[in-house]
């Protein structure tokens, strides 16, 4: 048997709003709809204007992969810059966000299996700005 849906057209994907207790600033999800397993989430994450996520882990490696704009990848230690082309492998159980950096946009590719743990009560990620970038 064939798989279910082996081409989409991401222009036909339906978006959805990120949850405002998970993110700061608009976010927008156009997810890919599951194939053979559905612990596998791909979606096209766009932040806009400084919009990110809040502190939060994964189970499995995450994989991004930025598409268009500039943002940031933050760890408890640093803030990296994140911007069109570059792939980051976040490994699994280490506390990070991610987002658009204050007056920019970022879209990206998100590759997650087995889902995202949030800490309870949420904590939140302040704007990021270039300034407060550190180097690679």
């Amino acid at each position: 048997m064939p798989p279910r849906a082996p081409i989409v057209r991401a222009a036909g994907l339906k978006p959805t709003d990120g949850d405002p207790g998970r993110f700061e600033g608009a976010v927008r999800f156009a997810r890919i709809p599951p194939g053979e397993r559905e612990d596998i989430d791909v979606a096209v994450v766009s932040f806009v204007d400084g919009a990110r996520t809040h502190w939060h882990s994964h189970g499995v490696e995450q994989i991004l992969h930025a598409l268009e704009g500039a943002g940031f990848l933050a760890f408890q230690d640093r803030v990296l810059p994140f911007s069109v082309g570059e792939v980051a492998r976040i490994p699994a159980g280490v506390l990070h966000a991610h987002g658009a950096l204050a007056g920019r946009a970022l879209t990206h590719l998100s590759v997650t299996v087995g889902g995202t743990q949030w800490p309870d009560p949420p904590q939140r990620v302040p704007l990021v700005r270039d300034r407060d970038l550190s180097g690679r």
